[in-house]
């Protein structure tokens, strides 16, 4: 037999979580088991995102499960006898990304069986949009929802230059969620039709992703197909593709395995871009072929889960490296990306000195100035066109303090301060090329 069930409640299974791959481990490549067992395990169309430094999951759909099994007393064990199709509108999140935590049990308002809505963080709320024709909802904790507006809008959502932009045949933007402004086009349809759009901000552009396609705008208007490789890229049904961008690159992956005229369709590849024109298939792997399943970015790693398919929750942890875009700031000691407060007086007290020295019983490496020493403009000791510096005659040269990027060098000054200052009130930084210290604020 078969029906449909609303499930309203669930129990957390705890997670079984293994090591971390080795330092060699290549992002997308190197794969390690997350969780064991999770709520989302063979759950289809369930909604993830980020938000507030958790990952979400909402809802979902286990198609066939089986409720009901009888004992046959032979070889073969237990035989179903009830089948029925299990839908959820419950809500967790996670801290890592391998334990649960559940914040409803079924979300107070009517949701699309269809399971074709999306979620996104917006201004510090969480949005859930939804088609079949049911209405949008937000909410700052999960627990309560208000809704918004009962116009119904499928397809994609992004949020670009402080608006949150809903992309299909039109455009529309908002600032507060609430008042959509229809943007203007060029009365051409556009590079898409109906459904399947997936989208993502990179570099300071939109990418869309349709149909082995793939275009990008700044302003929504002109769209640019980006010619390269895109004809290659083995993931055939958008429903179950992920477009993001992570650790300085494009990434689209996931798919599922169809059955056709022609034969097996290939599902479960992994592609990077740097410029959305071109791709580098980075792995075909069995984890990642889950029909209806997601592949995102979410606390240093690229997770996979949920879908039908494996039932395990898997991730590819990115270095340190890999996130920033290069070497982490030398004043970031204990963390990856951030400039913490402790980190930065450090910084103001080598400032405070006459200057500093290399020491590798230090944590970061370096002390206060000891010893006058003449060290080269460049930083090396005894360089060319030294100039009056200190330091340990009997400590071994080191790189400069990333800190220190003008001259006079081992000396912190105050202008250099002042964008250790900035760094740490920006929360998070990455490599760039185009600075002169070769750090920019943000993520």
């Amino acid at each position: 037999m078969q029906g449909l069930k609303w499930i309203t409640g669930a129990a957390l299974l705890a997670a079984t979580v293994l090591t971390a791959p080795a330092a060699h481990a290549e992002l997308g490549v190197d794969w390690e088991v997350a969780a064991t067992q999770h709520p989302f395990s063979g759950r289809q169309g369930t909604a993830f995102v980020e938000f507030d430094g958790k990952l979400w999951g909402i809802g979902g759909v286990r198609y066939n499960a089986c409720t009901e099994s009888v004992w046959t007393g032979s070889e073969w064990g237990w035989e179903c006898i009830r089948y029925e199709d299990l839908y959820y509108s419950d809500v967790w999140f996670s801290e890592d990304g391998s334990n649960w935590t559940k914040v409803l049990d079924a979300l107070p308002f009517e949701i699309s069986t269809l399971f074709d809505y999306q979620t996104i963080a917006f201004n510090g709320q969480l949005y859930l949009f939804q088609n079949d024709r049911l209405p949008a909802y937000r909410t700052t904790d999960g627990r309560e929802w208000e809704q918004l507006s009962s116009e119904v809008w499928g397809d994609a959502y992004v949020v670009f230059e402080s608006k949150l932009i809903h992309i299909s045949n039109v455009r529309r933007a908002t600032t507060d969620g609430v008042n959509w402004t229809r943007l203007p086009d060029n009365g051409v349809l556009g590079p898409f039709g109906y459904g399947g759009i997936r989208v993502t901000v990179y570099n300071g552009s939109v990418y869309a992703f349709q149909s082995q396609r793939v275009w990008r705008t700044t302003d929504f208007y002109e769209w640019t197909e980006l010619e390269g490789n895109t004809d290659e890229l083995d993931v055939f049904s958008e429903r179950d593709v992920n477009l993001f961008a992570f650790a300085g690159k494009l990434w689209l992956g996931g798919g599922f395995i169809f059955p056709g005229a022609s034969g097996p369709r290939l599902g479960g590849s992994l592609w990077s871009s740097l410029d959305g024109a071109n791709w580098t298939r980075v792995i075909a792997d069995y984890r990642l072929t889950r029909e209806e399943g997601t592949l995102l970015p979410f606390n240093g790693a690229i997770y996979t889960l949920a879908g039908r398919g494996p039932q395990y929750a898997y991730r590819s942890v990115a270095s340190c490296d890999e996130l920033l875009g290069g070497e982490p700031h030398t004043a970031d000691v204990s963390g990856c990306g951030t400039i913490s407060l402790s980190e930065l007086l450090r910084v103001i007290q080598l400032f405070s000195t006459q200057g500093y020295d290399c020491d590798d019983n230090t944590e970061d490496g370096y002390a206060a100035r000891a010893n006058s020493h003449k060290i080269g403009s460049e930083g090396s000791p005894d360089g060319e066109g030294a100039t009056e510096g200190l330091i340990e005659d009997n400590v071994p040269p080191c790189d400069r303090h990333s800190a220190d990027f003008e001259d006079p060098a081992w000396r912190i000054t105050l202008p250099e301060l002042l964008r250790m200052v900035q760094l740490y009130n920006a929360g998070a930084y990455h490599c760039c090329l185009d600075s002169e210290d070769g750090f920019c604020p943000g993520k």
